[in-house]
C-alpha cells in the first residue's frame, strides 16, 4: 500500500521522529499550517491524516489557523469517505478530540507519549487499504462469463497476473489451476468490486467482505488508547466480536464440510487482519473437530492474540522470523502478555482458558517456547489449539519466502516442523493426532 500521507503537526521533532514510518508513500507532506493543508486536500485524495493535537492547542499560532483543524478533518471526510484519521493528543478528554464525529472508515486516537515508528508502522499494516480485493472462488459458478477481469497472485510481492479477460468463462478446468495451486480466492479491482457482487449472487463473498469491515472497525476501537479502563467500550467491543464469530459460524456452516469452508474461507493474508480473522476460523472448524468447550469464546481470543505486537518496537511484516537485533528479538517475545494487558486495559472480559490460551499461543509441548517455557501438560488443549492455527496460518498464507500451497501442504509442512522441534513434539501429541485425521479423513474420501 503506498498512500497518500498529510501529516498536520506542530511539533517538528515528534514529525522527525514519526517520519519514517511512512518511507513508503506514495508521498508524504507535512505542515503545520491547517491553511496549506485545506488547499492540498483540493488537489489530492489524502489516504491517511494524521493530525497533531499539540496543535490546536498552541495558543501562539493564528486562531483561525486552529480552527481550520475541525474543517479540515470535514474535508478530509468529504473527500475520501476510507481515510484513516490518526489523532495524536495530549488529554484522553480534551476538546479537540472529542469534538470530532466519527466518520471516516478508520479513526484511532493515539498517545502522544507513546507513539513511535514501529507503532505507526504497525497501524499502517493492519489498516492497509488494498488496489485489489478477493473474491472467494467458490462463489464463482462454473461456466459463468465474467463481467470484469479476474486477477491472481503470485506472492505478497509480486504483481497481479490476468488470470480471466471480461467476457471469458470460469470453466472447470480454470477452477482446477486455482485448487492445485492452493488458491481460495481471486482478485478484482477495488472500484469494480461491487459491480460484480451485484451481477450474481456471491454470498460468501459479500458476507465475507462484512466480516472483514467489521473486524476493521474493532481494531480501530480495540488500539485506539482513549477507550482504556471504560466498561461500556469492552462491552461494545465484546459485542462486536462475537457478532463476527457467529457470521463466521453461520459462513462455516453454508459449506458443504467442514473441511471446504476450511479450503474455501480463509482470507489472503496480507496483514495481522486477515491473520486474526484466518485464526479464528482455523479455531472454530478444528476445535469443534476436536470437541473443545467455549468455543467461540476461543475463537474470539483468536482474532486478537497477536495484537501486542502494536505495544512493542518490533518490525511489523517479518512475523517473529527475522530480527534486526537480539533486543527486538527479546521485544517480541513480550507480544503475548502486552496483548492480556490491551484486553485488560479495555475492560474485555475472557474465560481463563482463553486468557492462557493467548499468553501461551507461543508456548511448546516440548517447553522450548515463550514467555514462560513451559511444556506437557502445563499446556491446556486451547493454548495448544492457539499455538497451532498461528503457525499453520503462517505457513499456509503467502510471504515473501514462500508462495501459494494447498491445505494439506501446509499440514504436512507444520508437522514437519513438529517433527523437527527438539523432542520430536513441538505441539500436543493428541492435538497433532486429532488434527491429522481431519486431513486424512478427507484424503481418505477424495481417493474413494
Amino acid at each position: 500500500w503506498q498512500p497518500f500521507v498529510l501529516f498536520v503537526a506542530n511539533d517538528f521533532r515528534l514529525e522527525t521522529e514519526l517520519a519514517p514510518a511512512f518511507e513508503n508513500s506514495r508521498q508524504y507532506f507535512s505542515t503545520r499550517n491547517t491553511g496549506v493543508a485545506m488547499k492540498i486536500f483540493d488537489r489530492h485524495r489524502v489516504d491517511v491524516l494524521v493530525i497533531d493535537e499539540s496543535l490546536f492547542q498552541d495558543k501562539t499560532i493564528d486562531r483561525k489557523y486552529r480552527q481550520y483543524i475541525f474543517d479540515l478533518y470535514k474535508k478530509a471526510i468529504e473527500r475520501n469517505p476510507k481515510i484513516m484519521t490518526l489523532i495524536l493528543f495530549d488529554k484522553k478528554n480534551s476538546a479537540f478530540v472529542e469534538g470530532f464525529k466519527r466518520r471516516s472508515e478508520v479513526f484511532i486516537k493515539l498517545d502522544r507519549k507513546t507513539i513511535n515508528v514501529n507503532r505507526m508502522k504497525y497501524l499502517l499494516q493492519v489498516f492497509a487499504r488494498q488496489t485489489y480485493r478477493s473474491v472467494v472462488v467458490n462463489d464463482i459458478p462454473i461456466n459463468s462469463v465474467v463481467s470484469i477481469p479476474l486477477y491472481t497472485q503470485k506472492d505478497a510481492h509480486s504483481e497481479v497476473e490476468l488470470f480471466l479477460k471480461e467476457g471469458e468463462s470460469f470453466t472447470k478446468e480454470k477452477r482446477e489451476i486455482l485448487h492445485q495451486i492452493g488458491l481460495n480466492r481471486i482478485f478484482v479491482k477495488s472500484e469494480q468490486l461491487s459491480e460484480m457482487l451485484h451481477t450474481t449472487e456471491m454470498f460468501f463473498s459479500e458476507e465475507s467482505h462484512l466480516i472483514r469491515k467489521r473486524y476493521k472497525m474493532f481494531l480501530s476501537y480495540f488500539l485506539d488508547c482513549t477507550h482504556d479502563d471504560k466498561t461500556y467500550i469492552g462491552k461494545q467491543l465484546s459485542e462486536i466480536g462475537m457478532d463476527i464469530i457467529l457470521r463466521l459460524e453461520k459462513l462455516i456452516a453454508k459449506f458443504p464440510t467442514p473441511y471446504d469452508a476450511f479450503c474455501e474461507l480463509p482470507f489472503r493474508r496480507f496483514s495481522e487482519l486477515s491473520h486474526g480473522l484466518n485464526s479464528a476460523i482455523y479455531t472454530l472448524i478444528l476445535g469443534r473437530h476436536c470437541c473443545i468447550d467455549n468455543l467461540e469464546e476461543l475463537a474470539f481470543a483468536a482474532l486478537v492474540h497477536d495484537h501486542g505486537k502494536f505495544e512493542i518496537n518490533f518490525t511489523p511484516g517479518t512475523h517473529g522470523r527475522f530480527f534486526s537485533s537480539l533486543m527486538e528479538n527479546l521485544d517480541y517475545k513480550k507480544h503475548p502478555e502486552y496483548c492480556l494487558e490491551l484486553i485488560k486495559r479495555k475492560c474485555i472480559k475472557l474465560n481463563r482458558e482463553s486468557m492462557n490460551a493467548i499468553l501461551c499461543h507461543h508456548e511448546n509441548f516440548d517447553a522450548t517456547g515463550f514467555p514462560q517455557g513451559i511444556g506437557g501438560r502445563e499446556l491446556s488443549l486451547e493454548s495448544s489449539l492457539m499455538s497451532l492455527v498461528d503457525l499453520y496460518d503462517h505457513l499456509k498464507t503467502i510471504h515473501k519466502y514462500n508462495t501459494h500451497v494447498t491445505a494439506e501442504q501446509a499440514w504436512y509442512a507444520l508437522l514437519d516442523v513438529h517433527k523437527k522441534s527438539l523432542l520430536g513434539a513441538k505441539f500436543n501429541p493428541e492435538l497433532i493426532a486429532m488434527i491429522d485425521e481431519f486431513f486424512t479423513q478427507k484424503s481418505m474420501k477424495k481417493s474413494a
